[in-house]
Order: C-alpha cells, then sequence, then structure tokens
C-alpha cells in the first residue's frame, strides 16, 4: 500500500518495500514481534484504517486518532479499533499508543503547500 500526493509534475516517489518472507503463523500469533514484523504491522494497520474510513479522509482520520491518544479519549472509535487490533498482534496497551504516534507524527496534518513553490 503506497500513498502518494502530487499536486503537479514535480514529484518523485521512492519506495521501500518489506522483502521479509511471511511468518507462519499457523501455530498462532508470536509472544514477541521482530522489528521486520512491526513494520508489517504498521503498514497494516494504516491500510485497513484508510479501507474503512475511506482514503480521501485518511490525514483526517488519522490527525483524530493522534488526537484521541494525546487528549486521551479511550472511547473515540478509531482509537478503540487500533487498540483492539494492536492487542490482537500481543501490544502491550503500555507500547500502543507510542506505536500510533510514531506511526503519525511527521507524516500527517503537515501544510505541503508551504513547500511547494508557484
Amino acid at each position: 500500500w503506497h500513498w502518494l500526493r502530487n499536486l503537479d509534475h514535480m514529484a518523485t516517489s521512492v519506495s521501500f518495500w518489506s522483502t521479509t518472507p511471511p511468518n507462519d503463523l499457523s501455530k498462532g500469533v508470536p509472544q514477541t514481534f521482530t522489528e521486520h514484523m512491526l513494520t508489517r504491522v504498521r503498514r497494516n494497520l494504516e491500510s485497513m484504517i484508510s479501507q474503512q474510513h475511506g482514503p480521501e479522509k485518511h490525514n483526517a482520520t488519522m490527525l483524530r486518532l493522534r488526537d484521541a491518544i494525546l487528549q486521551e479519549e479511550a472511547d473515540e472509535p478509531v482509537l478503540v479499533q487500533v487498540r483492539g487490533l494492536l492487542g490482537a498482534v500481543r501490544m502491550p496497551p503500555e507500547k500502543q499508543d507510542r506505536f500510533v504516534l510514531d506511526m503519525i507524527e511527521g507524516r500527517f496534518g503537515i501544510d505541503w503547500d508551504r513547500h511547494v513553490g508557484g
């Protein structure tokens, strides 16, 4: 899954895809996840959020998720959904918020027009 916002012809997209072979989960979810596995969790989580809330609302949804964490709005539906999914991959609750914030910060809520001349 890849998203690129291009405002004119002056854009380049460079993608680094995970080439890690699939994990065998036939015996259940592992007790701990490697960094490669967590990269997949991030990518899949973001993709699922986009599919459920719509790609055209992805930026706003991710910011709503960030704000729910920062304002401790535990009953925000998107946060409840994300915490449930992270719990399913056995991520401890005390690590979930930092994991999600690291996924969001520096990527969403940026005024990209500031960086486009013209």
